[in-house]
């Protein structure tokens, strides 16, 4: 497909009922593994059809979670590129030493390995209760099930499946409409409760099928993510865990060339 140019002027954006499926070439999957003492889904699975450029913020915390360690790793080999995203709720893989990093990378190597990806374009992220290991035996067993589950059209799974205390799963997608093309823009998040700045404890998994350079997109999102996240505070905590990732995976055809915020690499 031959790329369109676009500038941000004169773009209209129309927030759309859709789920992260108003993003072409992603989709995603939930499904229980056993993870949480009240049950329900708690395993998740985003993928793009192709590889998708990837800006990604963690925690500011001192204490890091496993799964943080293990994509650093990854974002560092791959240049920045990815095309799926596992999640799960219920142990959060924090406070765990060389041992949680070792079962956040079984888990991503036997996904890698069932889908055919190169393990460094495969990210994790983990939530809930920290000090815990995290049983990576219940999530390799559900893999086969999560994989066969990943949908196009229904994205609510995902969304439950990385809820903590939240109350209700967090989802929002809108439409963007240029000269030169539309291209769309949705996201899934969880976090309620220990909000504070950097990152105010949450997940946020955003998706674009707008072709973005990496450097734009991390200015982009940076500025987002410090006017946001960064800038909320009720009872003055931090979470080990905090992570957001921006996805851009190019399928629209529409590419961004300019934003008007400076490169913050």
């Amino acid at each position: 497909m031959k790329k369109k140019k676009t500038k941000n002027s004169k773009n209209s954006i129309t927030e759309i009922t859709a789920g992260l499926e108003a993003v072409r070439g992603i989709s995603a999957a939930g499904v229980a593994c056993g993870l949480k003492e009240k049950g329900g889904l708690d395993l998740a699975l985003f993928a793009s059809d192709r590889p998708c450029t990837v800006a990604a913020f963690f925690t500011r915390n001192r204490l890091i979670g496993a799964h943080i360690e293990v994509c650093r790793a990854h974002l560092k080999h791959s240049g920045n590129r990815a095309m799926m995203l596992i999640v799960n709720s219920g142990c959060a893989n924090c406070a765990t030493g060389k041992h949680g990093v070792r079962d956040a990378e079984l888990v991503v190597k036997k996904l890698s390995r069932l889908t055919k990806l190169p393990t460094e374009q495969v990210l994790i992220g983990s939530t809930g209760l920290i000090g815990t290991r995290l049983p990576a035996e219940k999530i390799v067993k559900k893999l086969p099930e999560l994989i066969s589950g990943l949908s196009k059209s229904d994205s609510r799974k995902a969304a439950e499946a990385i809820m903590t205390t939240d109350t209700r799963p967090k989802m929002c997608a809108v439409k963007v409409k240029t000269a030169e093309g539309t291209y769309h823009i949705a996201g899934v998040a969880k976090g309620a409760g220990m909000i504070a700045p950097n990152l105010a404890t949450q997940f946020a998994f955003i998706f674009t099928d707008a072709d973005v350079p990496q450097t734009i997109l991390r200015s982009i999102s940076r500025r987002c993510v410090d006017e946001s996240f960064n800038s909320i505070i009720v009872d003055g905590d931090t979470s080990p865990n905090d992570t957001v990732f921006v996805f851009a995976n190019g399928a629209s055809g529409v590419q961004i060339v300019d934003c008007g915020v400076r490169n913050s690499n």
